[in-house]
């Protein structure tokens, strides 16, 4: 983020980008609610590296300049760590909607936002262990499987908690 406006913010790649194209990446993004409340909505600026914003607006910001681009190829590195599974949903909704014949590159730790993926490529300590659907991968014995067993146990509130 940089010391300018939330809309410059968002715009970055082309400034002079009208309002109502940053307001369409913002929801693509889910953060418009959040810079309507802001007290200049788009023409607030933000502090320097974003600091007016939490990590999850700061993600979704980061996101939103992202779409605006509407580049072939999109790689969004661990973009959805910062908010709530309910806005996650939302966005990889809203992605996958606007991405529709395009390449987008997600990477992540939580499975919720890779299980609709095209394929899932499934690397642990930079080695390429499992590649496949999120079905084929949940058939498979292996660490996909494993992980989603254990985010999927994480999320239940009858869960006992384990040791890690």
């Amino acid at each position: 983020m940089f010391s300018t406006t939330i809309r410059d913010n968002i715009a970055f790649y082309k400034r002079d980008t009208e309002l109502p194209t940053v307001e369409k990446a913002a929801k693509q993004a889910q953060i418009y609610g959040s810079i309507a409340e802001l007290p200049e909505s788009f023409d607030t600026r933000l502090g320097e590296r974003g600091v007016t914003l939490s990590g999850g607006q700061r993600q979704r910001t980061g996101l939103a300049r992202g779409l605006i681009k509407d580049a072939p190829v999109l790689i969004m590195d661990d973009s959805v760590s910062a908010v709530d599974a309910v806005t996650e949903k939302r966005i990889i909704d809203g992605i996958r909607k606007a991405r529709k014949g395009k390449t987008t590159i997600i990477i992540a730790h939580r499975i919720s936002a890779l299980k609709h993926a095209d394929e899932i490529v499934v690397m642990d300590e930079g080695r390429i262990v499992q590649r496949g659907t999120h079905l084929e991968l949940l058939a498979q014995a292996g660490l996909y499987a494993t992980l989603h067993a254990i985010q999927e146990e994480g999320g239940r509130e009858d869960a006992e908690p384990t040791a890690r």
